[in-house]
């Protein structure tokens, strides 16, 4: 679930938005200067945003109300000092929000070419192996050697096929 969605009850019950009384209207309004910051720090915050389409509902946010807490925070004048509102300026800016997706992007998708490639090398080699006459053990091992699959760490491809049900044929037999 997108964490957008509790973010602004955490930043009321942690204290960094509560309620003043506006001199002007003698109504209730929300003190952003530290929360407005908070909230938006966690809303660019990769950590909150665990889906690749939970970048649209952040640019969505950010394009349309950038104007509106702009605003905010003109007429808030002293509660956001210089330094605060640099911050806060980053941190709604669209377009380093889009280049870091971008970059973002294009790593992951240097990651699955390389996975793609390491895949149609490792059938290459297993079948170049299996047409000279190499037994599965020694496959899998040469295989493991040279494209080591992404969980290797985690169980070498050796230790994967040899707990394979008798019927598939696991190693070591």
């Amino acid at each position: 679930m997108f964490k957008f969605s509790g973010i602004w009850t955490v930043l009321w019950t942690e204290g960094f938005w509560h309620e003043k009384l506006c001199a002007a209207s003698n109504r209730a309004i929300i003190s952003l200067a530290f929360g407005l910051l908070e909230l938006l720090s966690r809303m660019n915050d990769r950590r909150n945003r665990p889906h690749p389409d939970h970048f649209f509902c952040l640019f969505f946010f950010l394009y349309n109300y950038r104007p509106k807490l702009a605003e905010l925070i003109q007429k808030e004048g002293k509660q956001f000092p210089l330094a605060l509102r640099i911050e806060i300026e980053t941190l709604l800016d669209t377009r380093r929000v889009l280049h870091e997706e971008i970059l973002q992007t294009e790593k992951e998708m240097r990651k699955l070419q390389e996975r793609q490639d390491d895949a149609a090398n490792a059938g290459h080699l297993a079948k170049s192996m299996f047409a000279k006459g190499a037994e599965l053990p020694q496959v899998v091992k040469e295989l493991e050697r040279k494209y080591p699959y992404e969980l290797n760490s985690q169980k070498p491809l050796s230790e994967l096929f040899s707990e394979l049900p008798a019927d598939i044929g696991p190693l070591g037999n």
